[in-house]
C-alpha cells in the first residue's frame, strides 16, 4: 500500500506555484523645477589651478580630480572645486545643474588638465579685468603701437 501511495504522488502533476504578482511602482512627483532649470548660462573653461574670475569679486578654482573607491565595490571620479570660498566636490559624470554659492553651474565636460563647465551668465563679471585675467608678466603687459595690451586686448590704461 506504501509503495501504490508513493508512485500515486511521485506520478500526479506538481500544483503550479501561485502567480506571483507584481504590484507597478507608483509613479513618484517631479521635483519642483528649481532656479537653475530656467537660466541663461555661458560656457567656460577652468584651467587646473587657475582662478576665474565670477560676478561680485568672487572666485572658482578647479583644484584637481581624484578617484575614489566605495565600499560596494564602486569608484567614481570626483572633483574638487572651490566656488566663492565654499567647497564643491561633484561626481565628474554629473551633468545636473546645481546651485552652489548662490550659482547656477553644471558640469560638461572633464579635460586632462581643465575642466568645462556653463555657469549662469549673470555669475560672470561684466567686464573682464585684463591685467588679472591674463597680462601676468612685464613683457606681457608692454603696450602695442595702437596702445592696447597684446595679450587681451585691452587699452593700456586699464
Amino acid at each position: 500500500m506504501r509503495l501504490f501511495a508513493l508512485a500515486l504522488v511521485a506520478c500526479s502533476a506538481a500544483k503550479p506555484a501561485p502567480a506571483k504578482i507584481e504590484h507597478a511602482a507608483e509613479p513618484q512627483p517631479k521635483p519642483p523645477p528649481t532656479r537653475c532649470a530656467s537660466v541663461v548660462a555661458k560656457s567656460i573653461v577652468a584651467p587646473r589651478g587657475t582662478p576665474v574670475a565670477l560676478a561680485g569679486d568672487t572666485e572658482l578654482v578647479y583644484q584637481g580630480s581624484s578617484l575614489d573607491h566605495f565600499e560596494d565595490g564602486t569608484a567614481a571620479i570626483m572633483l574638487q572645486l572651490e566656488i566663492a570660498g565654499s567647497p564643491w566636490l561633484p561626481d565628474a559624470g554629473d551633468t545636473a545643474w546645481h546651485e552652489v554659492a548662490g550659482f547656477c553651474i553644471r558640469i560638461v565636460k572633464l579635460a586632462d588638465k581643465a575642466l568645462e563647465l556653463e555657469i549662469e551668465a549673470t555669475a560672470l563679471p561684466k567686464r573682464v579685468d585684463c591685467k588679472k585675467q591674463c597680462c601676468t608678466t612685464p613683457e606681457s603687459r608692454q603696450p602695442a603701437p595702437d596702445g592696447s595690451v597684446e595679450c587681451c586686448m585691452c587699452p593700456a590704461t586699464d
